[in-house]
C-alpha cells in the first residue's frame, strides 16, 4: 500500500468515521484494504471509495460471503440466520449437523472432519460474535450482515428450501422462513417438509422444550399445512404447562395472533375446553393494560370464557394481582403525561374516571382490583397546570 493511501486510513477523520459507522466490522476493513490490491487508486479516489462503500455494506458483505469463506461456512451462517437474532452455541451445532446430514443424503455432499468446530472458528469475530451479557449465545457481528443474508437468500429459492427442509428445531421455521406475522422467505413449505412435519413431528419435540415445541408444531401446521385440524388439536392437547409457551415474547405474540385468527370450530372448542389452563398464563404474560383487556375480550367473545366461571381462587388471585399492577402502571404513565399539560386538573378527573370504569368492567369477569387512585392526589394539579400554561405562553412570545 502506498504512503498516500496509508495516510488516508490514518487520518483521524476517516478513522473516526469508520469505527463509529454502523457497518464497521473486521470484514469491512479487510474488504477496504484488499480492494487496494485489485484496483489502482489515487488518494482522492481511495477516500471516496472508503466513504461510499461503508454506506453500502451489502457490497462489503457480498464480497466476504462469496469470496472469503467456503460452502461449509455459508451453511453455518444460513443455518444461524434461521434462528433469528441470537442463538445458543449448542443449538447452532445441532442445527448445523442436521444441515450437513441433509446435504450428504440429498446432495451427495462430503462431510469434512470437525466441520462445525473449524467453520465456527473461521467465522467467529469476523461474522459472528458472542453476546456480551449472555454467555454461550451468539449473534451476527453487524445488523448489515443480517440484512445482506436475508436479501441474498431471498433470491435463491433452492437455498431457502434446503435450509427449511433440513431444520433440527421447529422454531427455525417460524422466525424468518415461515413467520406467523411478517414476510416469509418462501410462500409455502416443500412437500418433503410437510410430510416430515406431519409424520415425524416427534423429531421436533425436544424433551427440554416439549410444551413450546408442541405449540410451534401446531402453529406451523395451522398456518402452512392445510386441513389438519385433528393434528393441531392433538398437539395442543399435549401441552401440559402453557407458562412455558408464553415465556418468550415471540411465542406470546404468535399465540395471541393464533387465538384471534382461529376459525375452525373444532379448534375453538378445544381452546374453550382447556381455557382453564391457558387463560391465566396468557393474561399474566401481557405487559400493558390495553393488551390484557384485549385478550380478556377475545376469550369472552370468541371462546365464551369468563375467568370467574372456570378458575379457582388461586388462579383468580394471580389475574387480579396482575391487573392491579397494570392499572397502577397505567396511572403512573398518565401522571407522567399530565405533568406536562396545561389545565391538568381537567384531565386528571377524566383519567380517574377511566380507571374506575375499567375496574367496574373487570368486575363483570370476577376480577376484583383496587387501583391506587390516591397517586393522583400527590400533586397540586391546579398549580402544575397553571405553570405549564404560563410556560406555553412564554414559548409563543419567544
Amino acid at each position: 500500500m502506498s504512503h498516500e493511501l496509508k495516510y488516508i486510513l490514518k487520518n483521524n477523520k476517516i478513522q473516526n468515521y469508520l469505527v463509529n459507522h454502523n457497518s464497521f466490522s473486521p470484514r469491512s476493513i479487510e474488504f477496504i484494504t484488499s480492494s487496494i490490491h485489485d484496483q489502482e487508486f489515487t488518494a482522492t479516489e481511495f477516500e471516496k471509495f472508503v466513504l461510499i462503500n461503508f454506506d453500502r455494506p451489502d457490497k462489503i458483505w457480498r464480497h466476504a460471503y462469496e469470496q472469503q469463506i467456503n460452502d461449509i461456512d455459508r451453511f453455518l451462517l444460513n443455518t444461524m440466520l434461521s434462528f433469528g437474532d441470537s442463538v445458543h452455541y449448542l443449538q447452532i451445532e445441532n442445527a448445523f449437523d442436521a444441515r450437513l446430514n441433509y446435504e450428504a443424503t440429498y446432495n451427495n455432499y462430503q462431510k469434512p472432519v470437525m466441520a462445525f468446530r473449524n467453520s465456527f472458528q473461521r467465522l467467529e469475530n469476523g461474522f459472528i460474535i458472542e453476546e456480551n451479557h449472555n454467555s454461550g449465545f451468539y449473534t451476527f457481528i453487524n445488523p448489515s450482515l443480517v440484512d445482506f443474508l436475508i436479501s441474498h437468500i431471498r433470491t435463491s429459492l433452492d437455498e431457502v428450501t434446503r435450509i427449511s427442509d433440513s431444520v433440527f428445531y421447529i422454531n427455525q421455521l417460524l422466525v424468518r422462513i415461515f413467520p406467523v406475522n411478517g414476510v416469509s422467505l418462501k410462500h409455502y413449505p416443500s412437500a418433503y417438509l410437510q410430510q416430515r412435519i406431519i409424520s415425524k413431528y416427534k423429531y421436533f419435540i425436544k424433551n427440554e422444550s416439549k410444551d413450546e415445541d408442541c405449540f410451534n408444531v401446531a402453529l406451523f401446521v395451522y398456518y402452512y399445512i392445510q386441513k389438519n385440524e385433528k393434528f393441531i388439536i392433538d398437539r395442543l392437547s399435549e401441552i401440559d404447562n402453557w407458562i412455558c409457551v408464553v415465556e418468550s415474547y415471540e411465542n406470546k405474540t404468535n399465540l395471541n395472533l393464533f387465538l384471534k385468527s382461529v376459525e375452525s370450530q373444532e379448534i375453538v372448542e378445544l381452546i374453550r375446553t382447556i381455557s382453564n389452563r391457558i387463560l391465566t398464563p396468557v393474561l399474566v404474560s401481557e405487559q400493558n393494560l390495553e393488551d390484557a383487556l384485549t385478550t380478556l375480550n377475545i376469550f369472552e367473545v370468541k371462546y365464551h370464557v369468563i375467568p370467574k366461571d372456570i378458575l379457582d381462587k388461586g388462579l383468580m388471585g394471580e389475574i387480579e394481582s396482575h391487573f392491579e399492577d397494570l392499572l397502577n402502571e397505567n396511572i403512573e404513565e398518565c401522571i407522567g403525561k399530565l405533568l406536562t399539560y396545561s389545565f391538568a386538573q381537567d384531565f386528571v378527573d377524566e383519567e380517574e374516571q377511566l380507571i374506575i370504569k375499567i375496574q367496574d368492567s373487570l368486575l363483570q369477569f370476577g376480577i376484583k382490583t383496587s387501583a391506587n387512585l390516591s397517586l393522583f392526589s400527590d400533586y397540586d394539579w391546579q398549580e402544575i397546570g397553571t405553570e405549564n400554561h404560563i410556560a406555553e405562553l412564554m414559548d409563543k412570545d419567544d
